[in-house]
């Protein structure tokens, strides 16, 4: 990926980000970074890493804040839980497309399948899960699921956000031809908690 820690931040998702004035509200790169720092993964190496999954169309911002001569994109506190799910995947060895593909999809889509008739709990899953998590509800789990097509041999990935005890959520959804090979979960709560701390890890 491209080091855009110097340069101009860019967004490569398929929103339309509309640009004003700042939001009191809002949380910055340097503030995302500053959360998901730890140890041996300093906020230098977190805003690199933040700003290479905005540019990839990865997290997406919800406002500009063009009364800054910087422009920075100001994100929603989900954004920056979706993006900590993401870098534990580079951590974990995943590349390419196809997983990362799923992860942003599961995080920030909501599938009809998923809620059968009924209003979506929040905008985005992983707003969900965060919402939860400040209600102090503990158990919610990311699960990337790993298949093979049986008809043509192509690897498949399909992701999901899943809160244990209660079995809700949403689900992976591979078509009848895919067999499930391989499963690869992170933990929320952890997640969470990190973000959520008192005191950064710088």
């Amino acid at each position: 990926m491209q080091d855009t820690a110097m340069t101009e931040e860019t967004y490569g998702g398929p929103f339309f980000i509309p640009e004003g004035t700042s939001d009191p509200l809002g949380i910055t790169t340097s503030a995302a970074a500053r959360a998901l720092a730890d140890a041996g993964f300093p906020a230098s190496k977190a805003t690199i890493a933040f700003r290479n999954l905005v540019a990839a169309g990865r997290v997406h911002p919800y406002h500009r804040q063009v009364s800054d001569a910087r422009k920075p994109y100001l994100f929603r506190a989900d954004q920056v839980m979706a993006a900590a799910v993401m870098i534990r995947m580079n951590e974990a060895g995943f590349r390419g497309d196809g997983p990362f593909n799923a992860a942003e999809s599961a995080l920030n889509d909501w599938n009809v399948r998923d809620l059968a008739g009924a209003q979506a709990p929040a905008p985005r899953p992983v707003a969900w899960a965060f919402r939860c998590l400040m209600e102090g509800h503990r158990g919610f789990g990311f699960e990337l699921r790993i298949g093979r097509c049986m008809k043509s041999g192509r690897v498949e990935h399909s992701a999901r956000i899943r809160h244990v005890a209660s079995d809700t959520g949403t689900n992976w959804h591979f078509s009848p031809t895919v067999v499930e090979r391989s499963t690869w979960l992170t933990d929320l709560d952890s997640i969470f908690d990190h973000l959520s701390r008192e005191k950064a890890i710088h």
